[in-house]
This record gives C-alpha cells, sequence and structure tokens, in this order.
C-alpha cells in the first residue's frame, strides 16, 4: 500500500457522498479528479464532464438536506402513543417519515449510483405523500375516520385472500374484522372493490385541488399545477410499462449506426438531474408543512442553510426569467419565498 502522502486523495466525499472504498466524508473540495472513478466507476484519465460534476454538487445538496432532517428528528419521541392513528397529526408524522425514508433513498442509493429513472419512479410517491399531508393539515377529522375505515377494509381483503388460499396462512394472522353489509358497500365505493384506491377514499385530481385553494397565487401555484399535470403523468409513465417508458426516455433502446436496436443496461446519468429536482421540489413542501404543524424553529435555518443553495443548484434562473422581478415579489422558480429570499439572495 503507497504511504499517505502518496494516495490518491478520496474527493467523493467533498460533494456529502460516502466513498465506496474509503467510506469517509469530508474533503476540501478542490480537486475533482478522483470523484468520478469512486461514484462512477470511471476511469481518471478522462477530464470530468461538467454535467457530472453539477450532478455531483447537486447530490450533495440534497445530503444536506438528509443531515439537516436526521438531526432535526433525532430527539422526536412518539406523538399520541406507538399506533395511535386517532390523532391527525400522528397521520402527517408517519408520511413525513415514510418520505424521509423515500427522499433518502433517491438520493443516495438511487441517485447515487446514477439510477435517475427509478428514482423518478419513487418521486411518485414523494408527490402523493405532499398532497395527502396537506390534505390531512385540512381535514384533519375526515382524515382519521377514512384512515380507521380503510385499515378495517384492508383487512378485510387480507382475510378473504386467507381464506381462499389456506396452505400459506402462518398461523399468526390477525382476528377476523366483521363488517355489516353497509359497511362493506361503502368502503368499496371509497376505497374500490379490490383496495385499489387511496386510503382518503378522494382521487389525487380532487385532494390536489382542495389543496390548491390553500397555495400561494402566482409562480407557486403554477409550477404546483404544472407538477401535477406534467412531472406527475411523466411519473406514472416511468412506473408503469408504457410507450415512453420503453420507448421514449433517454434510457430507451436506440437505433445504432448499423440499423441494429441498441439496449441500455446498468446505470448512467440519464434523468438523475430530473430525479433530484422532483424528489426535492416535492420533500421541501413536505418538511414546510411539517414545519408548521409541529412548530419547528427550523424553518429558516433550512431556507437559508439548504433551500437556497439547492435551489439554485436545481432549478437555476435565467436572465430574462428574473427581468423585471422585484426584491419583495415571488422567487419566479415557485419556491413561495420572496425573490430576495431566494434565487435574488
Amino acid at each position: 500500500m503507497a504511504p499517505p502522502s502518496l494516495r490518491p486523495r478520496c474527493v467523493a466525499t467533498e460533494t456529502g457522498l460516502r466513498c465506496r472504498r474509503c467510506r469517509t466524508r469530508r474533503v476540501d473540495g478542490r480537486d475533482l479528479r478522483y470523484v468520478f472513478e469512486h461514484i462512477y466507476g470511471r476511469g481518471v484519465d478522462r477530464p470530468p464532464d461538467p454535467d457530472r460534476i453539477v450532478l455531483t454538487r447537486q447530490l450533495a445538496a440534497c445530503q444536506g438536506v438528509l443531515d439537516f432532517v436526521g438531526e432535526m428528528t433525532d430527539n422526536w419521541t412518539s406523538l399520541g402513543g406507538p399506533g395511535d392513528f386517532t390523532v391527525p397529526n400522528t397521520i402527517i408524522a408517519s408520511i413525513f417519515s415514510r418520505s424521509s425514508r423515500t427522499f433518502e433513498a433517491v438520493v443516495k442509493h438511487l441517485g447515487n449510483k446514477g439510477f435517475g429513472e427509478q428514482g423518478l419512479m419513487l418521486d411518485r410517491s414523494l408527490f402523493e405523500d405532499m398532497v395527502d399531508a396537506r390534505w390531512v393539515s385540512l381535514n384533519p377529522e375526515l382524515a382519521v375516520e377514512r384512515f380507521g375505515a380503510h385499515d378495517r377494509w384492508t383487512r378485510h381483503l387480507e382475510q378473504q385472500v386467507m381464506e381462499a388460499f389456506p396452505e400459506y396462512q402462518s398461523g399468526d394472522e390477525p382476528p377476523p374484522v366483521e363488517l355489516t353489509d353497509e359497511q362493506k358497500l361503502q368502503y368499496s365505493k371509497w376505497f374500490g372493490e379490490h383496495g385499489d384506491r387511496s386510503w382518503t377514499g378522494i382521487g389525487l385530481w380532487n385532494r390536489l385541488k382542495a389543496v390548491e385553494k390553500h397555495w400561494d397565487e402566482g409562480p407557486a401555484r403554477r409550477q404546483l399545477q404544472f407538477f401535477h399535470r406534467r412531472v406527475h403523468r411523466l411519473h406514472n409513465d416511468v412506473l408503469h410499462l408504457s410507450s415512453t417508458s420503453m420507448g421514449r426516455l433517454p434510457t430507451a433502446p436506440q437505433e445504432g449506426e448499423d440499423g441494429k436496436v441498441l439496449f441500455r443496461f446498468g446505470s448512467s446519468s440519464h434523468m438523475l438531474h430530473a430525479a433530484l429536482f422532483s424528489a426535492f421540489w416535492s420533500y421541501s413542501n413536505t418538511l414546510r408543512l411539517v414545519f408548521n404543524v409541529f412548530e419547528l424553529n427550523v424553518a429558516d435555518r433550512f431556507e437559508q442553510d439548504h433551500f437556497r443553495p439547492i435551489a439554485k443548484e436545481l432549478f437555476p434562473l435565467t436572465a430574462e426569467e428574473t427581468k423585471g422581478v422585484g426584491r419583495n415579489d415571488p422567487c419566479p422558480c415557485g419556491s413561495r419565498l420572496k425573490y430576495k429570499k431566494c434565487h435574488g439572495y
């Protein structure tokens, strides 16, 4: 092994990413020569691709948000007792913890390894979790009612399956759920005959419309609408087998020079920026709700130390987009902040 002074310095960690070899995290940020060998498995003879350097900074910024949330939730205690979903805030906390794990998966385990397409699949979950958390905050009593009803309906459907396949029972199944004919009819309407609808009993479009009324007017509301009608549709197209996922994405089969079809395997940087952007947009809006609901005095710190840097990395604005924008006007990026506290800072 080479002496420490002659070893190539690990700089993958200057991005906040963890090196696969040495497992360290901090570096000084002066040299990106070995970043791509560590993160992407590329040789060091090739000059760093500017796009990959940008993606590395974006991953680092998102990792900073994960570190911030980890510190914020380090001393959290159970809200209302374990499993007590008769308290609306417990439902919101459950959604938040689920979203945090999903965001971590997109950033650390898919983004870090170059699986942007799979990250987009999880971004669908982050967007719907964000909508649901805000819907719960606006309809606390209805949320508790529907959560309990959905749990009973789900257990009832599971019981039917186990009765149809008794050879697969383990013996530790929960006690059966008794439902009246009236309940079965109502739950079937709310959640679907086979339980394939939202636990709220309300379609995503209508839940979003309820949330949208309380969204800031202007660029922020327009961005919410765009995310639902375009970005979320892309999430669905990527998640499911479709003409988009099989034929139109950058990772789809391509025609080679000799007329043969080329198929892509393994990781790549394709769609990684889109996956990080949409993941952060949804998760940051969930975070803001959590700050408000649980009265956490960390909102200003999040906006200053994490949102501003990521906003400039993930969605930079052109001179044309900022032309004529006043310091106290809403930022054109849709962050719901004043321009002077976001891209104009």
